[in-house]
């Protein structure tokens, strides 16, 4: 059974406060370990020298975000630089990894070249305990190094107000697909209903007798139906049985409760014309076969949608099956 709609609100807001605590959560552990200064070690040594110190044999490689700033005669340039550093080994040879620059390069490609080669070279030699970031580059131009701080704050706060908004749009879904399963349940089963109705006024009945015998009908032949308008018919029968309601009413306010037009438009024709016999056959005849015709539409309409759904996964199984084919002249090749 669907909540009603305040069940349902008080569900997302739980959920978006449980949304909101995981979300603080996160934005703190993420400011913790955007403002904590790295795995490996930064000192200062004479004349403004910063070197990095690398791990200990028994402890992981280090890893360190830093932003290098570039002074050169052309402009200031800057990197976002993530440099990692291998635990020390004691009497380990060098690497040389400098990568070659173009001496015709720009002047900037340059300095990106010669700052690539810079992170490359910091870890080619693991039997340096301290490792000097150096603050000229070998073609020209000074270097500043800032601490880079990696934060998704803002990240994490879009996400988590987005989440919010998502789930308190949606809170009210599942009692829309409800109404769309009620809606659907009538314009599937009142054509074949009324079409009953008229066939046992004409055989001479009149309105009431012909939807108890109608209902009855259904009681005896579909006792598993559950679908919302035989639900609701036999209510009414009940209704009309046990505490002389009034059929004209009860379609009324089923008709107003489904919010279906076709229903409204039949409760309306049955309240005006109840006591008119032939009048009133004769309009739920029309009316049948326009529900008739209507049903055989959107039973087309939803074959041809069908169709579409059916499109994309038979375009994934006809490459499939291309590639399949294809496949062993192309590994004779």
């Amino acid at each position: 059974m669907v909540p009603d709609a305040d069940e349902l609100s008080r569900r997302a807001l739980r959920s978006i406060t449980i949304i909101g605590i995981a979300g603080v959560l996160l934005i703190a552990a993420d400011l913790i370990v955007s403002w904590s200064p790295g795995t490996i070690d930064i000192v200062r040594g004479d004349k403004d020298q910063i070197y990095l110190i690398r791990p200990s044999e028994d402890e992981s490689t280090g890893h360190l975000s830093l932003k290098a700033e570039v002074q050169s005669d052309r402009g200031t340039y800057e990197k976002n630089m993530d440099l990692t550093l291998s635990p020390y080994r004691e009497g380990e040879d060098p690497e040389n990894s400098r990568e070659t620059v173009d001496e015709k390069a720009a002047d900037e490609e340059r300095i990106m070249y010669e700052l690539r080669a810079i992170a490359s070279d910091l870890d080619s030699d693991r039997s340096k305990r301290k490792v000097l970031l150096p603050s000229r580059l070998p073609g020209g131009g000074t270097i500043r190094w800032i601490h880079r701080r990696q934060s998704h704050t803002v990240l994490l706060m879009c996400l988590m107000m987005a989440s919010a908004a998502v789930i308190y749009r949606r809170r009210l879904l599942p009692l829309e697909k409800k109404k769309e399963e009620e809606s659907r349940s009538v314009l599937d089963c009142l054509p074949e209903f009324i079409h009953q109705m008229v066939l046992l006024m004409n055989a001479g009945l009149v309105l009431s007798l012909a939807f108890s015998r109608a209902v009855e009908e259904n009681i005896r032949f579909r006792t598993d139906e559950n679908r919302f308008f035989y639900i609701k018919i036999r209510q009414i029968y009940e209704s009309m049985k046990n505490t002389n309601g009034s059929l004209t009413s009860e379609l009324s306010d089923l008709a107003g409760e489904s919010g279906v037009g076709e229903l409204m438009r039949i409760s309306t024709i049955i309240r005006d014309n109840a006591n008119k016999g032939t009048e009133l056959v004769e309009k739920l005849e029309r009316e049948s076969a326009s529900l008739w015709n209507g049903r055989k539409m959107k039973m087309e309409e939803r074959g041809r949608l069908a169709e579409t759904k059916m499109t994309l996964p038979l375009s994934i199984f006809l490459g499939v099956l291309i590639l399949i084919t294809v496949s062993p002249a192309l590994i004779e090749l």
